[in-house]
């Protein structure tokens, strides 16, 4: 069983350690704190210590209007950049968005560093490619560094969570990106399996050749 060393007491920015907490949704253990304006935090080991999280927010709430100004004085405020934070902010924080339903109706959220800065988000996004859009790893996952990257429309329609996706040789992938990967038709595949096919036999076993016979 992984053992993990005692934050307990430890002060990181303005959060003070109370002790271990229960696991989030994704396995990860979180610490207990309290914050210097009293109020309590749930936070993850690694954003403690790497100081992606300094207090419960009241830090970034002190500096929203300074970074919200700054977010238009940069000049990026019509860039793809900006109105990718702006939606993903939406979907995720706004009742009244017509696709909140599909992500904050999920309880999918947007990150802290992210949420009331577009500045961080763009440093650890970087520019996105032109014809690429925002696409999170784990559909089930938040909007963070480390479940978002920049892809193209392909990329985006097979990581849907509708996609049938499949599993083999511990990879897992949309059925089209599966198909394409082993050099089989999408057609085929999904054929084979509607038969009863093996996942492996489904992949691995040669198509037959019909020839026409004069």
């Amino acid at each position: 069983m992984k053992h993990y060393a005692d934050l307990s007491g430890q002060i990181f920015n303005r959060l003070t350690v109370l002790g271990k907490g229960a696991n989030n949704k994704h396995g990860n253990v979180m610490w207990d704190c309290v914050c210097d304006c009293g109020t309590l935090k749930s936070v993850c080991r690694h954003d403690l210590v790497s100081e992606r999280v300094k207090s419960c927010g009241c830090l970034l709430k002190e500096m929203s209007a300074e970074r919200g100004r700054a977010s238009f004085k940069h000049g990026l405020s019509d860039t793809i950049e900006y109105h990718s934070w702006k939606g993903i902010k939406a979907r995720c924080t706004n009742p009244n968005e017509p696709s909140y339903k599909h992500y904050g109706g999920r309880g999918i959220k947007v990150c802290e560093i992210w949420l009331d800065s577009f500045e961080q988000f763009l440093s650890d996004m970087g520019n996105c490619p032109v014809g690429f859009s925002i696409d999170r790893v784990d559909n089930n996952g938040d909007y963070e560094p480390s479940n978002c990257r920049w892809v193209d429309n392909i990329t985006q329609g097979r990581n849907r969570r509708n996609n049938h996706r499949l599993t083999y040789n511990g990879e897992t992938l949309a059925m089209s990106a599966m198909a394409e990967k082993h050099g089989i038709s999408r057609s085929t595949l999904r054929d084979r399996l509607k038969r009863g096919w093996t996942i492996h036999d489904a992949i691995t076993k040669p198509v037959r050749q019909f020839k026409s016979h004069p």
